[in-house]
């Protein structure tokens, strides 16, 4: 997959899992063009860049002049890829993690009984005995999406998305899946609605009379 992919399926997740509006992804949009292309010039990508790289940037854009607030608003845009890649398993690490800045990121809520660490509560557990990694549970997907002969990208939050769907579509009340996915606002858990909306247009489309079939 290629860094331009990976950023265009990460605003994706913006806008569908944060409830970004559209006026942010699109400055989130620029300001990673601007990250990527700077990236090129260094003959690195995304994908690959390291610590030093993102440091590097981050410098740069100080270096140029821009002000205090577009430094961490574009840093803020880098930090957010960098951790979407790590969680989708596009990358083993984070590189801007270690990166000083002055943005800050939104804490996902989650359910109280799986917000324990102790590893005897999780629930799944690795070869180990621990609590199954991010990375290993993207392994498990990938692995068993080949197997079934999914060619498209699949990952965990694939599985999310299905879920969600799923349930709504079979009259799941909006705020226990809201509770589920952890949104803040059920406006974003709203966005899975329209997904059952064009089911619903799907099924009148093969079923009435006189649907006008496409």
């Amino acid at each position: 997959m290629t860094s331009l992919a990976a950023a265009d399926r990460f605003l994706a997740w913006l806008q569908i899992e944060q409830g970004r509006s559209a006026t942010t992804i699109e400055a989130y949009r620029r300001d990673l063009r601007d990250y990527e292309d700077w990236l090129t010039a260094r003959g690195t990508s995304a994908l690959k860049a390291t610590t030093g790289d993102v440091e590097a940037f981050v410098q740069a854009l100080r270096k140029h002049g821009k002000a205090a607030r577009t430094v961490a608003r574009q840093f803020a845009a880098v930090r957010m890829l960098h951790k979407y890649l790590a969680i989708e398993g596009e990358r083993t690490d984070d590189p801007a993690s270690l990166v000083d800045g002055d943005a800050g990121g939104r804490e996902m809520l989650v359910p109280g009984r799986w917000r324990t660490r102790d590893h005897a509560d999780a629930v799944f557990l690795g070869v180990h005995g621990t609590r199954l990694t991010r990375q290993a549970a993207f392994a498990i997907v990938k692995k068993y999406a080949g197997l079934a002969g999914i060619k498209e990208h699949v990952s965990p939050h694939t599985l999310r998305h299905s879920c969600a769907t799923h349930m709504l579509v079979h009259g799941a009340d909006l705020r226990i899946v809201q509770e589920l996915l952890g949104h803040a606002s059920v406006s974003t858990t709203q966005v899975y609605t329209k997904v059952d909306d064009e089911l619903l247009a799907s099924v009148y489309r093969e079923s009435h009379p006189r649907a006008v079939r496409k």
